[in-house]
């Protein structure tokens, strides 16, 4: 079972077409992505998130109830509204994602439902990090978390740096430490760890994190590795026709979890780390064959086979 609690929000995803910007509406979220691949994947999964009392947090609550299984416990925020994520393809279907949250409620949770479903029986409990940008957000978590710091679950955190969320001025790397500090498994891209280590070299930059248990990087089209108890293993991606990139990381950070979460983390080998590789960059390749985050499989089987067309 996992626990996923962090940002959902709708995904503005715009392309120039004739002298106007033509939009698809989409849900989205790191963490709701990461929870909606894992319950594709047949994990009992609940997500905790808020959301706007407006026309799209209307349109989020509908479209969740079409979401088998998926658990989930949604903040209704009134006089705020549902956090949007501008996304403008190029030529290329590339882009980078700017947030519309001046009034956004993703990062107003309550509290008392995330120190209650903490309590009860989760193998991982998986975070995002928008809710870094909230003073009083992030102290109530950090405490929270320090509260919960000799549970048995393992506790999960995807950086995904946004510094746009932050004010122009202000120094917000240390939020991110602190989170990572609370953490067992963290994942980063290959930027984020250096930026946050500020190292020159991967090998040096995981070193500095090597007080975590396990530490994912991904690598773009290089693939992704991980590093457990100082060593290093590196699984290539499958080179694929990429429709749409949106929410690949996410795809990879479910796959590695839905492998953990049945797994005894302090007694993994060799051979369980490049399958969680192979299967995590197969869960993020699958996502980029298709429009949005959370459509690129409906089951284990499916990512099983597409690794060995």
């Amino acid at each position: 079972m996992v626990l996923v609690i962090g940002e959902i929000l709708i995904d503005l995803i715009g392309k120039e077409i004739e002298n106007s910007i033509s939009f698809k509406a989409k849900l989205g979220g790191a963490p709701f992505n990461v929870a909606t691949n894992l319950n594709n994947l047949g994990v009992k999964t609940t997500f905790i998130g808020s959301i706007g009392n407006d026309s799209f947090g209307n349109y989020i609550l509908k479209e969740l109830g079409n979401i088998k299984d998926l658990k989930f416990e949604i903040n209704l925020k009134k006089n705020k509204q549902t956090t949007l994520a501008l996304f403008i393809k190029n030529s290329n279907n590339e882009g980078k994602f700017e947030f519309i949250r001046k009034y956004g409620s993703d990062y107003l949770f309550d509290f008392r439902k995330i120190e209650k479903e903490m309590g009860k029986t989760y193998d991982i409990v998986h975070f995002g990090s928008l809710f870094l940008s909230s003073k009083d957000s992030r102290n109530r978590m950090f405490s929270l978390l320090d509260n919960f710091k000799e549970s048995k679950f393992l506790k999960s955190f995807d950086v995904n740096i946004r510094d746009d969320i932050f004010s122009k001025d202000e120094d917000y790397k240390d939020y991110y430490l602190s989170m990572i500090e609370r953490m067992d498994i963290v994942k980063f891209t290959k930027e984020e760890i250096l930026y946050l280590s500020k190292k020159d070299t991967l090998e040096e930059a995981i070193s500095y994190f090597s007080y975590l248990k396990l530490i994912f990087v991904t690598l773009g089209k290089e693939g992704s590795l991980v590093s457990y108890k100082n060593k290093i293993y590196k699984v290539k991606n499958k080179e694929v026709k990429v429709k749409d990139s949106i929410g690949a990381g996410d795809s990879f950070f479910s796959g590695v979890l839905f492998k953990l979460q049945s797994k005894d983390i302090n007694n993994l080998n060799s051979e369980d780390l490049i399958k969680i590789l192979r299967f995590a960059n197969a869960c993020g390749a699958k996502t980029c064959l298709v429009d949005g985050a959370i459509n690129g499989y409906k089951s284990e089987s499916e990512v099983e086979q597409f690794i060995y067309e």
